[in-house]
């Protein structure tokens, strides 16, 4: 390949005549084209021209572009063109086309960069004084060349573009599409690409045969491919098109969840379908795309839509819940187990809020159907082996119900030829009463060497609280109860042993005591300590005969001033000798009893009223535990308010033996008196022999 080497003409047309420079051009022109020098000449005494990069190939070519410091501003331009002819063929001058360019004014004294494209063709850079120079045939007489340069490659022909680049086409049952494919710069159709089958090439592109608008006739591959859709091939006005049966669509969606008093919204859209229709939750006929509420129910649901069309039929559900009966739980408490011609309480609850309550049993009956914890009774002597019945609370309200059920297992209560006596130790107290024993003592047991298995529950609840094997004919639960409110209760034991049964019951009763009482203004609270044993101030104390006890009573100011506040104290028969009446720490010699006046008080004021006492000796009281219980009266303007606080005093019948029951009945006492003849009738005996082997030694 032969460079292409650019010199510089330098023109004087002052100085020359025309004969001269036609010369000289002539001469200058020929050896542009023909040199091999790569360095850069001036045009004039202005213009330089460095080469930075050729480019070709394709690849940019760069110049820097220099002008004089006392030169005016130049126009500049570097040119690309494509050569289709290689030098020095005749016309390869004017065949070449320009492929790229950029125009740059160069200011005085100053020099610019250019960077241009080049074809992958064979090419050639030019740099121009002025505008880049469009070669109409081979004269070299080409005036303000800067630069000049012929590249390296291929050389390409002269070609005519096909078609719109990137433009596609139907071709058959296919389509494609307009490019540069080849080796020169036209642009070419690609090759064909194919359509699936049931589509065929409408607009450049594949289209199913069902939505394709088909110009002229429809080829035989077409009309296979319509039948094949179950469609009929409709034609007018230049076009076809294949009416197919298309495959109906629905789906159904919900809001969310449907709460009490709430509604939840049913969505469903539909396609290619002529009619729907709903079932499960709902029913009728619906339209083929909207909306509906539903509600007021609970649990979940399920809705199902149902759309047809001449493609055939299509099926959507959706599952909703009712959230109400999640609000509302009802428990009917744990399974209980009682013996023939006994009673339990149920302990149901309900979680939530509700409108109703009412218990169903599959036998026996309940003290009361519409309330939470009633009382279970067994049906009577109608069997003789353990059965389970069924209990089922269930609560209402206007959004549902929730039900729950407990299992009762009545067992048959065998012959009982022994009893047992169950002993509260305390029988009362204040509330909270906690720590109380259970004493169960057998009686009428018989000589055996049976173990015996006793069952105690502190309530009747049916829930045995304690259960314990031995065979001891009486054993004491210690500490087993506690009952944390107010009111009676009711204790149960049962014992068991070789197919034998017994059971007893003993009234536990929790007090209210030391609570504290407002009445208007102001608010009173009595409490009691036992001093001998060194207690705390409480509601409730216990104390033996004899030991001493000590009373506080709080009056307190809870708003306002009230005056004339008076106090009084009825002190209960069994405590005595009462003394050292205080009032804020300081003595007192008004009596108590009758009334003392604690004057003015006012809001957040506190006075605080002690005395001290002592409990009676042995002789005033019964065996077994007396309750002292002791009531402090405050009065003003006519109003009056009581706190009480309860001495509890324990008398032991024999020192060191305590007052529980000795389960001795009459058929224990029958069996004594029985021994006692017995044994006096061996002592008549013994005494009738030695008094008559006496005799006979005297005879």
């Amino acid at each position: 390949m032969q460079i292409f080497n650019t010199m510089s003409l330098i023109v004087n047309k002052k100085n020359m005549n025309k004969t001269f420079l036609i010369l000289v051009g002539f001469f200058f022109s020929f050896f542009v084209f023909f040199a091999f020098v790569n360095t850069a000449y001036a045009v004039n005494d202005c213009l330089t021209g460095a080469i930075i990069s050729n480019g070709g190939n394709g690849r940019p070519a760069s110049i820097k572009i220099t002008n004089g410091i006392a030169c005016a501003a130049k126009q500049v331009s570097f040119c690309s063109y494509r050569v289709y002819i290689e030098r020095p063929g005749v016309g390869w001058l004017k065949t070449q086309t320009l492929f790229d360019s950029e125009t740059k004014t160069v200011g005085t004294g100053k020099t610019v960069t250019f960077t241009i494209n080049t074809d992958t063709c064979l090419n050639q850079i030019d740099a121009f004084e002025g505008k880049c120079h469009v070669y109409t045939s081979d004269a070299t007489g080409t005036p303000g060349i800067i630069y000049g340069k012929m590249g390296t490659g291929k050389v390409c022909t002269k070609c005519t573009d096909e078609c719109v680049s990137g433009q596609p086409e139907c071709s058959g049952n296919g389509w494609r599409q307009c490019g540069d494919y080849d080796n020169d710069s036209c642009t070419e159709w690609g090759t064909i690409t194919n359509c699936n089958i049931n589509e065929t090439c409408g607009n450049g592109t594949c289209v199913d045969i069902c939505t394709a608008t088909l110009s002229g006739s429809p080829s035989n591959t077409e009309q296979q491919q319509c039948a094949a859709k179950n469609g009929r091939m409709q034609c007018g006005n230049g076009w076809c098109k294949c009416n197919c049966a298309q495959i109906p669509i629905v789906e159904i969606t919900s809001s969310g969840a449907a709460g009490c008093n709430q509604n939840a919204t049913l969505i469903w859209v539909s396609e290619n379908a002529d009619s729907c229709s709903a079932s499960d939750g709902w029913s009728g006929n619906k339209s083929l795309s909207g909306t509906e509420a539903v509600g007021n129910f609970t649990g979940t649901k399920k809705f199902t839509i149902t759309c047809t069309g001449n493609g055939g039929t299509a099926v959507d559900f959706v599952n909703v819940t009712g959230g109400a009966v999640d609000d509302l739980h009802a428990n009917a408490g744990s399974d209980k187990d009682i013996d023939e011609n006994d009673s339990v309480k149920l302990n149901g609850s309900v979680d939530g809020d509700y409108d109703s309550i009412t218990w169903k049993c599959t036998d026996g009956t309940l003290s009361n159907y519409h309330t939470l914890q009633p009382t279970y009774h067994a049906p009577e002597n109608d069997y003789n082996y353990d059965k389970t019945h069924t209990c089922t609370l269930t609560a209402k309200n206007e959004c549902g119900s929730d039900s729950d059920s407990v299992k009762i297992t009545v067992g048959y209560e065998k012959t009982s030829n022994f009893k047992i006596a169950l002993v509260a130790r305390p029988k009362s107290d204040c509330a909270p009463f906690n720590n109380v024993d259970l004493v169960a003592t057998l009686s009428n047991y018989g000589n055996n060497d049976y173990d015996y298995t006793y069952y105690f529950d502190c309530e009747n609840d049916g829930d045995w609280d304690k259960t314990v094997t031995t065979e001891d004919t009486d054993y004491t639960a210690v500490g087993l109860c506690d009952y944390a409110n107010v009111g009676s209760y009711t204790a149960k034991v049962k014992v068991t042993s070789h197919n034998r049964t017994a059971s007893d019951t003993d009234i536990v009763r929790a007090n209210e005591c030391g609570t504290t009482r407002q009445y208007g203004n102001s608010s009173i609270t009595k409490m009691v300590k036992n001093v001998s044993r060194n207690t705390n101030y409480q509601g409730s104390v216990l104390a033996n005969p004899a030991e001493i006890v000590s009373y506080k009573i709080i009056v307190t100011g809870i708003s306002g001033t009230s005056n004339n506040v008076m106090l009084s104290d009825v002190v209960p028969a069994g405590i005595v000798n009462i003394r050292d009446l205080e009032i804020d720490g300081y003595p007192e010699t008004d009596n108590i009893q009758s009334g003392i006046n604690l004057g003015t008080i006012t809001s957040g004021q506190t006075k605080i009223v002690t005395y001290t006492a002592t409990v009676a000796d042995q002789a005033s009281f019964t065996y077994g535990q007396t309750n002292l219980n002791n009531v402090a009266t405050v009065t003003v303007d006519g109003s009056s308010a009581s706190s009480n606080a309860t001495v509890m005093v324990y008398r032991q019948a024999i020192l060191g033996a305590t007052t529980i029951s000795t389960g001795f009945d009459s058929d224990v006492m029958a069996g004594l008196g029985i021994a006692l003849l017995a044994a006096m009738g061996c002592l008549l005996w013994v005494t009738r022999e030695n008094v008559a082997g006496l005799f006979k030694k005297k005879i």
